[in-house]
């Protein structure tokens, strides 16, 4: 029941003054709002300024002050433990030893090497050897292997082989073509020849790590004639610059070479081996390694400036030896795998996924060093030097004392050049 007071003449309830400032409020709110939906559309279609949009700028700098704070970037860090290792090639005597009946086993002997190489994300090495047994076996001419070798490099945990070497051409063009047919079907990568003539460099991508990877001869065994020419990558200016520009349009991280050259037993690397790794350090190479000779030798590590004025760290291995191959001396029965880590920081727009900055760090560890024995039946057993080392202080070497004496000087030797 109502007072008389709070009722008008015609019976109805008499507004309070909150009710009507309440109403006034919401009248002017509804005005506010009508006007500035007729300005949004105006805005809209281009016929007012945004500076006018007074409740949507108002609005608008509400919500971007309360998600200033959300995080608009993700940054992650990857990284990629990669392995070079040298020569892989097979002398008659090394496919005598590895023949089982009818088929030829070039793992046997490999156990060590083989555990080892499954720690690394990315292994390369160099075919230093046809691989096609139709056309023949080696012998101390001309090599070629037996295709049971490239299981082998399955087993190595091989990602990609460098094929431009001083016996690519051994068997002829026939021969280049199987191999490159034989690493197809083994699902292993390779750079270095070609059997239309277009040898281009390959990219390895791990881990959002992207690696550019060469392979350059300087040599033949075989003659190569003019019309030939370009089956087998050979090391000058112009291919360099053409294979790097190629690589950098490829946004690579890294940039590894191999470098066959041929210099046997050598104790020294030759002059003209040195200018070829100047020559691809000043173009943009990273890491250069060179095989085609059966003895360590010892390397270069530096930051040089390149032409664009940005600085890049180098090195260069001038022989990794043979981690395959004839084993003639104790200097050539041993070999390393040099080793490194590339670490890669990435920071990305969360929303659309593009990459805003990546910073690249290149690391070179302490190389794998290697000790192969060869027993009279060609037999091989191969060891990691630092194992085999501690393993025989502590009686536990399958090694003699003199087996041992020899392992443990070229130790030393390799370790004079690589602490």
């Amino acid at each position: 029941m109502y007072n008389d007071d709070e009722l008008t003449k015609s019976g109805r309830q008499k507004s309070k003054p909150r009710q009507v400032v309440f109403l006034v409020v919401w009248i002017i709110v509804f005005a506010i709002l009508f006007f500035e939906v007729i300005k949004l559309a105006g805005y809209t279609i281009g016929k007012v300024d945004k500076s006018k949009m007074y409740t949507y700028n108002f609005v608008n700098n509400v919500i971007n002050n309360i998600i200033k704070d959300k995080e608009t970037t993700i940054t992650k860090t990857e990284s990629v433990k990669l392995a070079t290792a040298g020569n892989i090639y097979a002398t008659s005597n090394i496919i005598t030893g590895a023949k089982k009946g009818n088929k030829y086993d070039f793992s046997s002997g490999f156990e060590s090497i083989i555990t080892k190489m499954k720690e690394y994300d990315v292994v390369l090495a160099s075919l230093s050897t046809p691989v096609a047994n139709d056309l023949g076996l080696s012998n101390n001419k001309v090599y070629t292997a037996p295709e049971s070798i490239l299981s082998t490099l399955n087993s190595l945990n091989v990602t990609a082989v460098a094929t431009a070497t001083y016996r690519a051409m051994d068997k002829n063009i026939e021969g280049l073509k199987a191999t490159i047919g034989n690493l197809s079907k083994y699902n292993i990568s390779q750079t270095g020849i070609s059997d239309e003539k277009n040898v281009t460099p390959i990219v390895i991508t791990k881990n959002d790590i992207r690696i550019g990877f060469i392979s350059y001869a300087t040599k033949s065994n075989i003659g190569i004639s003019k019309s030939n020419t370009g089956y087998v990558r050979m090391i000058s200016e112009e291919n360099v610059q053409s294979d790097v520009k190629y690589l950098k349009e490829q946004n690579v991280d890294i940039i590894v070479t191999y470098l066959d050259v041929p210099n046997g037993d050598a104790t020294v690397s030759t002059s003209s081996q040195k200018n070829n790794t100047e020559l691809l350090f000043k173009n943009g190479v990273n890491i250069v390694v060179t095989s085609g000779g059966s003895v360590v030798l010892d390397g270069v590590s530096d930051n040089i400036e390149l032409s664009d004025n940005t600085k890049i760290p180098v090195y260069s291995f001038y022989s990794v030896g043979d981690l395959m191959g004839g084993y003639n001396s104790s200097i050539e029965s041993a070999c390393i795998v040099p080793t490194f880590e590339i670490t890669k920081t990435i920071t990305k727009n969360i929303e659309d996924g593009v990459i805003l900055d990546s910073k690249v760090k290149l690391t070179v560890n302490k190389p794998i060093k290697i000790w192969t024995e060869i027993s009279s039946s060609y037999v091989k057993k191969v060891y990691i030097m630092d194992d085999e080392i501690q393993n025989f202080n502590l009686g536990k070497s399958s090694l003699s004392s003199k087996q041992y004496s020899k392992m443990k000087e070229q130790y030393d030797r390799i370790l004079e050049m690589y602490n």
